[in-house]
């Protein structure tokens, strides 16, 4: 009788783990701020423009309001579509295209797009990475090539988001950023100089600063250099439109560095790096 019982029991309390296994788990829903419509950049949010949406909680991004007030009466920065999140990184004054310029989208990737840490407004270099192009500079010939590029617009997932994380907190972390994402600059439709300098030319500059490095220090100039040395080549121009040049390199599949720049950047110029010219000199240097 009593292993009846125990059978029973236990067969009871199978039952009742069974149910408890299979029975809907309720989900935890929080709420999101979203667009209640299509919302250009340059928009100043109101309360119509807006909505709060449940959601699972496990689903809601970091950066995620839950209250619509903090945006009321602000302008949005980029372009948010009807149903998006609307948050505080996407506020602030709408970046316009001048009469000279027009956007043109390339593609980085965090090595190359400064890891996301751009925004809207920035001014940065480019560079362009060619390769194996006609058979030539198959391991890479980079160039600097305009600066004072105005950065427009910045694909969400790209961007770093530091409101969404406390630095001194163990237990947070920065929102990883998208190996690859889309920018927006603003290139120029009137005609700009590229410079290409030459080895020669880097080298005498090279010289006169080590002179000027050694009058400055002890007074005393660097032994005599030959005058012939020390004549600087004038530098090879090529004269293009920003625009036209950004749309050729995308169409090649070229690489595109953006580079950070001083508030006021002097000008300057290369001849462009090749891995090839590097390597050239260690292999002519290997014993036959």
């Amino acid at each position: 009788m009593k292993s009846k019982g125990f059978a029973a029991v236990a067969g009871l309390l199978a039952a009742v783990f069974l149910g408890l296994a299979l029975w809907p788990k309720q989900v935890t829903m929080s709420p999101m701020v979203v667009a209640a419509r299509d919302l250009g950049a340059g928009t100043q949010l109101g309360a119509t423009d807006l909505q709060v949406r449940m959601v699972p909680a496990t689903t809601l991004p970091p950066d995620a309001l839950t209250d619509p007030e903090p945006l009321l009466e602000q302008t949005l920065s980029v372009v948010r579509f009807a149903g998006e999140t609307v948050a505080l990184n996407h506020l602030g004054p709408a970046i316009a295209l001048a009469p000279d310029e027009r956007g043109i989208a390339v593609r980085v990737r965090t090595d190359s797009g400064l890891a996301g840490l751009l925004q809207p407004g920035q001014r940065v270099g480019l560079v362009a990475v060619v390769s194996d192009w006609q058979g030539q500079n198959q391991r890479g010939y980079a160039k600097a090539l305009i600066e004072n590029v105005r950065v427009l617009w910045i694909a969400p997932s790209f961007r770093l988001h530091p409101d969404s994380f406390l630095p001194d907190s163990p237990d947070t972390a920065p929102q990883p950023v998208a190996r690859e994402g889309i920018i927006v600059l603003a290139a120029s439709t009137l005609p700009e100089p590229v410079l290409y300098d030459t080895q020669h030319t880097l080298h005498v500059r090279a010289l006169r600063r080590a002179q000027e490095a050694r009058a400055t220090d002890d007074g005393n100039d660097l032994a005599a250099i030959d005058p012939e040395l020390l004549e600087e080549d004038l530098p090879d121009v090529i004269w293009s439109v920003p625009l036209e040049m950004i749309a050729s390199l995308n169409h090649i599949g070229a690489s595109f560095m953006l580079v950070l720049q001083p508030p006021n950047p002097e000008p300057w110029s290369t001849p462009g790096f090749s891995i090839d010219r590097m390597i050239t000199p260690l292999l002519d240097g290997e014993p036959s």
